[in-house]
């Protein structure tokens, strides 16, 4: 797992108060974390800050699962 994977991994199980050891890049965040919307406010929110990217709000809702985010960072900071 590369750094941006183990720090959102990290980060999730911080904000859906998980085990971190229950999180992987497939975890969903309602289904398999039982997260709710505040939760993946928080989470986009700590995310975007710490990576200095961008998350449109009409991009949130293509966002389900801990994959998505770290495909979704790593795009912002690439480029496509």
């Amino acid at each position: 797992m590369d750094t941006i994977e183990q720090h959102v991994v990290k980060i999730v199980a911080e904000v859906f108060t998980v085990n971190e050891s229950l999180v992987t890049t497939s975890s969903r965040f309602y289904e398999d974390l039982g997260g709710d919307e505040l939760s993946k406010v928080e989470l986009l929110a700590l995310l975007q800050d710490k990576y200095g990217v961008d998350i449109p709000d009409d991009e949130t809702d293509n966002l389900r699962s801990v994959h998505d985010i770290i495909d979704y960072i790593k795009r912002a900071q690439h480029g496509p």
